[in-house]
C-alpha cells in the first residue's frame, strides 16, 4: 500500500496541472472579429509559427480549445492557432447585452427564439439585431422595440446573433451568441393553429429563396398562402396543399408579382372539388349564411394583399382572419383597426401594435411578424367583398 501514495501524488499532480493549463474551455463557437482584414491561423501556438492559412474576418467558426492568448481551431480542413483577442467568443469576456438562445442547435425548418436579459431589456429603448453566417452579415433589423424576437434561417450552417440594446440616454452595449443549423427538415414547423389550422407566416425568412413562378413566395404568395389556410380548414391534407406544391401548381395565376385570385380559386376549386363563385359576395347576411354552412373566403383584405376569412362571432359583428402577412395589413389598412378578443373583460378590443396578438413572432431578419389570426369588423370585410369557397353539397 507504501508503494501506491507516491503514485496517487504524482497523478494528483498531473491532474492540477493539466487543469492549470490555458487551454481549458472545449467547443465553443466563436467569430472572427480583427480590426480589419483575415486572421492567420498558425501551426502551433506562437506569432513566430509556420503560417497554415488565413481565416475572412466575421467568419464563425466552431473552437476546439480556448485559451487566454490562443484558440485551436479547424478552418477548411486544416487546423492550427489563432490569437483569442482577434476571436469574439462569448465566454472570454462580460457580455454587454446577455442574450438567450432557445436552442443553440436547430434542423432546417424550425424556429429561433432570440430573448434580451430582462435587465438589460428592461433598460433598452430599442435594439438591433444582426444575423451573422459565414463571412457575410446576412441581416440587420434596426430600432426594433422588442426583446423578443424570431428568427428561421433557410440554410445550413453556423450563425451568429449579435444584439446592441440602445439606452434612452443614447449609450450602447453589444452581446452576441452562436447556434448552428443542420438538416432534417423539408417544411417549417407548425408555429400557430388556430381550430386545426397551421397558421404560415409569409416573411418569416424560411420562405425566402421558395420559388412562385418568377417571384418567390416570401414576396408575392399570400393568395398562395391563403389559398392553403383555406384548403386546411375544408378538411383537405397532406403535401398537395403544402404552400410549395400549391405555387408550384399555380405558378401561372401569377402576373407581374400579383396573383389572379379570381383564376386561382376558380382552377383550385375544380381540382379541389370545392365550389365558388366568380362575383365577390358582398351582402352581409349572404356572408353569414355561408359562414353557417361550412364556407370560408378569399379576399383583398388591403390593396395588393390576399387574407382568409375563416369565421364570425357569436353576434356576427366581427369575421376571424387568418393572415400570412399581418404586416403588410397594418401598413396599408385605412380608418380601421385589428381586433382580438378580450379574455379578462370580454368582447373584442382593438391593438395598434401586432406584439399584443397571441401568437405574434417578430422576425427580425425580415422585420415582419409571421401570419396571425385576429379580428375585423364585418362591415369592413363585406365592403372589401369577399370570394367564396365552399364544400360541394352544403
Amino acid at each position: 500500500m507504501k508503494r501506491q501514495f507516491p503514485l496517487l501524488r504524482r497523478a494528483l499532480c498531473l491532474l492540477l496541472a493539466l487543469c492549470a493549463l490555458p487551454l481549458a474551455s472545449l467547443g465553443e463557437y466563436g467569430r472572427v472579429a480583427t480590426p480589419k482584414g483575415p486572421v492567420k491561423v498558425r501551426k502551433s501556438a506562437s506569432a513566430k509559427s509556420k503560417l497554415v492559412c488565413e481565416i475572412p474576418n466575421n467568419t464563425i467558426l466552431e473552437i476546439d480549445e480556448v485559451g487566454d492568448e490562443w484558440c485551436h481551431v479547424v478552418y477548411g480542413g486544416k487546423d492550427g492557432y489563432v490569437m483569442t483577442k482577434f476571436l469574439s467568443i462569448p465566454s472570454m469576456g462580460a457580455q454587454g447585452v446577455a442574450i438567450r438562445l432557445s436552442a443553440d442547435e436547430l434542423t432546417l425548418g424550425e424556429t429561433l427564439e432570440v430573448t434580451v436579459g430582462e435587465a438589460e431589456a428592461d433598460e433598452a429603448a430599442g435594439y438591433t439585431y444582426h444575423l451573422l453566417t459565414g463571412a457575410k452579415k446576412r441581416a440587420k433589423a434596426e430600432a426594433v422595440p422588442y426583446a423578443t424576437v424570431y428568427a428561421r434561417p433557410e440554410e445550413e450552417g453556423l450563425y451568429s446573433v449579435e444584439v446592441t440594446a440602445r439606452a434612452a440616454d443614447g449609450s450602447e452595449t453589444t452581446g452576441e451568441a452562436f447556434f448552428r443549423v443542420t438538416a432534417g427538415k423539408e417544411e417549417p414547423e407548425e408555429i400557430g393553429r388556430a381550430d386545426g389550422l397551421t397558421v404560415y407566416s409569409q416573411r418569416d425568412g424560411w420562405w425566402i429563396d421558395k420559388r412562385y413562378g418568377e417571384s418567390d413566395l416570401s414576396t408575392s404568395g399570400c393568395a398562395i398562402f391563403t389559398l392553403s389556410h383555406a384548403l386546411q380548414l375544408l378538411g383537405y391534407q397532406g403535401e398537395e396543399i403544402l404552400p410549395e406544391t400549391l405555387a408550384k401548381r399555380y405558378a401561372f395565376c401569377l402576373v407581374d408579382g400579383g396573383t389572379l385570385n379570381e383564376t386561382l380559386i376558380g382552377r383550385s376549386g375544380k381540382n379541389f372539388g370545392f365550389a365558388t363563385r366568380s362575383e365577390l359576395i358582398e351582402d352581409k347576411g349572404r356572408i353569414l349564411q355561408e359562414f353557417a354552412e361550412g364556407a370560408v373566403f378569399t379576399f383583398s383584405i388591403v390593396k395588393s394583399h390576399i387574407a382568409l376569412a375563416a369565421g364570425v362571432s357569436e353576434d356576427g359583428a366581427m369575421v376571424r382572419i387568418v393572415d400570412s402577412a399581418p404586416s403588410v395589413t397594418l401598413e396599408r389598412i385605412k380608418n380601421e383597426q385589428i381586433w382580438i378578443e378580450d379574455t379578462e373583460k370580454g368582447g373584442f378590443r382593438p391593438v395598434t401594435d401586432l406584439s399584443e396578438v397571441p401568437g405574434a413572432r417578430y422576425y427580425f431578419d425580415t422585420a415582419s411578424f409571421g401570419g396571425l389570426v385576429y379580428y375585423l369588423p364585418m362591415d369592413y370585410v363585406a365592403k372589401r367583398g369577399v370570394r367564396l369557397i365552399k364544400p360541394k353539397g352544403r
